[in-house]
């Protein structure tokens, strides 16, 4: 009987393993081979301290993750992970790449690899260590100069009445400091500020409290100094002004004091006119106009808000329909996101959804992207040179990114020092970002680094 038992566990044991292998082929049946429907880092690009978000979907195998990028030192290094969940936030030091490594249990294996770039030019941080501005802005405009300089002009300031600005002011990136420069024809906010060719600053229309401005005015950097220019042929205010590959600038729309406008005009630097073009098909004011890489100009919402959007062509003078955005915006942003022939234009806020849409050139049309973290209006959209967007208040002091490589919107890791809306956002020679004014009587300006 002893023997007999000693048999059976030896049988037993013997037999396991073709059991276990019959088992590991289905019985026969085949093994499907492993499967990656995706794997994306969202966000691709991140700042120092930022989290991102490794996305990963499989089938038929167990994953795991490993990671090979440069530790401070500049050396390699590889860290394994294995990953329970569909989703896993991580927060990388360095640019780093991930491989997802799918195997089934007959040992096949599938891999696929995606990339966190570490962004070294902007840190990701706000920082108030730039001066107050001579005067509190809201609704000025803020151009930088080819000096490196950037030039604040106009704007209003609350504080029991509503005061307009006609006073200017420079801001120095190499002292971080402002001070005053010569004063406008006129005060006002609401108005346009471009820089021309000649290094001069067409300062164009604006609201001073009762009336909008049909003047325009030139400023000299050189002798610090306004003159009159133009006129236009009609007053405006929350237009826009657009600088076309052939020097002339573009003025559309606006609000004159009683009516939206639907008309345009140019503006020659080498006579100082403006003549008429266009017009627009819908009367537009808290629009927005984006010069394309093929030359051409985008005109996209405005109030009252509409979806409808319209090409300008600089060679026939002429606006012509193109797609409907997915919402009516106003006092939203359009950003052009490369210098590619093809580059979209992310459109974003403006509307009582966190939604953004991206304008096509190439096929005409909009396609709804990921969700802004908050609802933004009167804020401020800036291309980095990574590639991302910065978007800064609104209505309080949040701010976010906007990745085009996976479409997708994510908080900074510090918020701005001050609630803001109405402001503006000027990025400077050194990668950085100027912060100025907003709602609020606000005058502590700060860098986004």
């Amino acid at each position: 009987m002893r023997h007999a038992k000693i048999f059976i566990r030896l049988a037993i044991i013997w037999i396991c393993p073709a059991l276990i292998a019959a088992c590991g082929s289905g019985g026969g049946k085949v093994v499907p081979n492993p499967a990656i429907r995706s794997f994306k880092a969202a966000p691709s690009i991140i700042s120092k301290g930022q989290t991102t978000s490794l996305f990963l979907n499989f089938t038929s195998g167990t994953g795991r993750v490993t990671s090979f990028g440069k530790n401070s030192f500049g050396n390699n290094t590889t860290v394994t992970r294995v990953i329970f969940r569909n989703v896993t936030t991580i927060r990388p030091t360095a640019t780093t790449t991930y491989t997802l490594t799918v195997t089934n249990r007959t040992g096949v294996k599938v891999s696929e690899s995606v990339t966190v770039t570490m962004s070294d030019l902007i840190q990701g941080r706000f920082s108030s260590t730039v001066g107050k501005t001579v005067e509190a802005r809201d609704g000025h405009s803020a151009t930088l100069l080819p000096s490196g300089k950037v030039l604040l002009a106009g704007g209003s300031m609350q504080g029991g009445a509503i005061h307009y600005h006609k006073s200017a002011e420079l801001f120095d990136p190499a002292s971080s400091s402002f001070s005053p420069t010569g004063f406008m024809g006129y005060s006002s906010a609401l108005h346009t500020a471009t820089l021309l060719g000649n290094g001069k600053v067409l300062v164009a229309g604006g609201w001073d409290g009762t009336k909008a401005h049909s003047d325009a005015q030139l400023y000299d950097p050189a002798a610090g100094t306004f003159t009159a220019t133009g006129p236009m042929g009609t007053g405006r205010s929350l237009h826009t002004a657009t600088i076309l590959s052939n020097g002339k600038v573009l003025i559309t729309g606006g609000y004159d004091g009683s009516i939206t406008l639907s008309s345009a005009e140019l503006y020659d630097p080498g006579s100082g006119t403006f003549t008429p073009t266009g017009p627009m098909a819908v009367a537009r004011s808290a629009h927005t106009a984006t010069l394309l890489n093929n030359g051409k100009v985008l005109i996209a919402g405005g109030t009252p808000d509409n979806t409808l959007c319209e090409l300008y062509d600089p060679g026939s003078g002429t606006f012509t329909a193109t797609a409907r955005m997915y919402y009516p915006r106003s006092y939203h942003t359009a950003t052009l996101l490369s210098s590619s022939a093809d580059a979209k234009v992310l459109i974003a806020g403006g509307a009582s959804s966190t939604i953004a849409e991206l304008y096509d050139p190439v096929t005409h049309t909009f396609a709804v992207t990921d969700t802004m973290t908050t609802v933004r209006t009167y804020h401020t959209a800036t291309l980095l040179p990574d590639s991302r967007v910065l978007l800064t208040g609104g209505s309080d002091n949040s701010a976010e990114f906007y990745d085009p490589n996976t479409r997708t919107f994510a908080e900074t890791v510090k918020p701005m020092k001050e609630a803001r809306g109405s402001h503006t956002a000027t990025m400077l020679p050194s990668g950085q970002i100027l912060i100025v004014g907003g709602t609020g009587a606000v005058n502590r300006g700060e860098l986004f680094r």
